[in-house]
């Protein structure tokens, strides 16, 4: 079953992020990454900001609907600074059932 790989490293001021499927026929080693300048101190403040609502889950890990809400709202924020967009389409449209994370 096809995996997808989800690779971001960090250079300086920028995240280079590649997104690719392990273990189909089509497979390459050699990746397409992309790269996107980012603001890290908004990545650790939403960072931070996801860190804070978690905390308020009660031991099941459930939220209240205002939380909930936020903690939807702060994560796609996250998600739309650390992703391009072409990254962000294949994540979307991917069929895979696991995704593996390399940072």
């Amino acid at each position: 079953m096809p995996t997808l790989v989800l690779e971001v490293t960090r250079e300086e001021n920028k995240l280079k992020v590649s997104a690719y499927e392990k273990g189909v026929a089509a497979e390459h080693s050699l990746r397409h990454y992309e790269e996107s300048a980012v603001s890290f101190p908004e990545i650790e403040n939403l960072c931070s900001q996801i860190t804070a609502l978690l905390s308020h889950a009660n031991k099941t890990g459930e939220l209240t609907t205002g939380p909930s809400e936020e903690l939807r709202k702060t994560s796609q924020l996250l998600f739309d600074e650390i992703f391009p967009s072409e990254i962000k389409s294949r994540l979307r449209g991917s069929q895979c059932q696991f995704l593996m994370f390399s940072i």
